[in-house]
């Protein structure tokens, strides 16, 4: 990997890892301060009869639940798909949050077809009016999910640190998305590219709308914002 890619983004920017020398650079948890608000988000998506759960990541890669998800087994197996095929991910659960520290980030994960009819966007508001959030610390990874995150932590942050480390210029960059996650580097980067099938608000900070399916985005960005520009 390290032939082809010095730095590797994850956790939305939670953490960076240094393909060269085999570590992590950058690491960034949840307070406690944030797990208080975590267990109090469970409390009040469950008094309004959401069907949800929450999974919070943890450094070693695996993901611990609230205790409610037992309940949920095929949304459980339909969040570990949506975040990708780790069937080899080790996850736990717990009845509070705020008892163990080290999270990077919690992902609220709603029943996708309960979803079509609640406005998420209203949901995300009502969230961070009550319990005085900030708006880049919960942001939309889906028509389905929440991504509550440390306060600073964000993709764009991430990027504006690997340009100093690499010395190089992002009015040069192009940054490739389909997520609110990804605004964030939108706002830094010359060039953005993102989906036609993307929500408007992400849509309404790309340079570039490619109607393309997902899988090849990323070509066919590179084939026209760089190769055509080199």
């Amino acid at each position: 990997m390290h032939d082809k890619c010095r730095y590797l983004v994850a956790c939305n920017g939670g953490i960076i890892y240094d393909t060269y020398q085999k570590e992590i650079i950058t690491k960034c948890f949840l307070n406690q301060k944030n797990l208080e608000i975590t267990d109090a988000i469970i409390n009040y998506l469950t008094d309004k009869s959401y069907k949800f759960i929450a999974g919070a990541y943890r450094l070693d890669g695996s993901i611990v639940f609230n205790k409610m998800a037992k309940n949920y087994p095929r949304m459980v197996n339909n969040f570990m798909i949506f975040e990708g095929d780790f069937s080899k991910r080790q996850y736990f659960f717990t009845d509070c949050f705020k008892e163990i520290d080290q999270y990077l980030k919690v992902v609220f994960f709603f029943e996708p077809n309960d979803m079509y009819q609640t406005n998420f966007v209203q949901l995300k508001h009502d969230l961070l009016m009550q319990f005085n959030i900030l708006n880049d610390q919960l942001v939309c990874t889906g028509i389905a999910s929440l991504e509550y995150l440390p306060k600073g932590v964000s993709k764009g942050q991430a990027l504006q640190k690997l340009s100093k480390l690499l010395d190089i210029s992002l009015d040069r960059a192009l940054s490739i998305g389909d997520s609110e996650n990804d605004i964030s580097m939108f706002k830094l980067t010359r060039y953005s590219a993102t989906l036609k099938s993307s929500a408007f608000l992400v849509k309404n900070h790309a340079t570039h709308v490619f109607d393309t399916d997902a899988s090849v985005v990323v070509a066919d960005a590179i084939n026209l914002l760089v190769l055509n520009h080199s």
